[in-house]
């Protein structure tokens, strides 16, 4: 996904100019304005996804993709820290 590649992108060198003990502090509030426009045009993705993938789901279905992403994280890492 490219705006998401360019988020990281962005926080990536907002993390840079800050490292760097002479933040320009105009190149800092323009790249977290841009992290933060890209994050916000990244939930609404997300939540438009969402609601295609709910109308297309039983309730029940829909009841059972909410549990698995609930208890489980985005990646399965909650369940993976419990077996250790």
């Amino acid at each position: 996904m490219p705006l998401h590649h360019d988020a990281r992108l962005t926080e990536q060198t907002l993390r840079e100019e800050l490292a760097s003990g002479h933040a320009d502090q105009a190149k800092v509030k323009q790249l977290t304005d841009q992290l933060s426009a890209d994050r916000q045009q990244l939930q609404t993705i997300r939540a438009a996804r969402m609601a295609e993938v709910k109308s297309q789901l039983t309730p029940e279905q829909y009841a059972t993709l909410m549990t698995m992403k609930h208890g489980h994280g985005r990646h399965g890492h909650h369940h993976r820290d419990q077996a250790r």
